[in-house]
């Protein structure tokens, strides 16, 4: 038997120039840089995640999406580094978000996996 949960984590929008706290995801530009963009998990997400792979009952296959509307008057031009992009596979590949836009950024399996780790991963460079 399989089954399948999805959760909404609290996203932290800003700058990161502090390390990433509490259970929040952060998801914002790198500190040295006004191009980069990173994504990382907090303290305390990370520990409830490493407490729910010890129990060992559950095949855990996490996935980090990331919804990005242009709100804007002008097309945003942005260079995948490692990701899905509306479930096509990009890698260091330019793609536009359009004026009142959607894309849906999906961060590859490695990313996932170094987010889970505690690492800050970059995933696009605005151009």
């Amino acid at each position: 038997m399989k089954s399948r949960a999805t959760f909404s984590i609290p996203v932290l929008v800003g700058k990161s120039e502090t390390a990433c706290s509490g259970h929040d995801i952060c998801f914002g530009l790198a500190s040295d840089r006004n191009d980069s963009y990173m994504v990382a998990a907090g303290p305390a997400f990370l520990d409830g995640y490493r407490k729910l792979e010890k129990v060992g009952h559950y095949d855990l296959d996490p996935q980090i999406r990331i919804g990005l509307t242009n709100d804007g008057d002008a097309p945003v031009n942005l260079i995948a580094t490692s990701l899905y992009v509306n479930d096509t596979p990009m890698h260091f590949e330019k793609f536009v978000v359009h004026p009142a836009r959607y894309a849906e950024l999906r961060l590859s399996d490695a990313a996932v996996d170094a987010v889970l780790a505690g690492k800050s991963v970059l995933i696009f460079i605005r151009e």
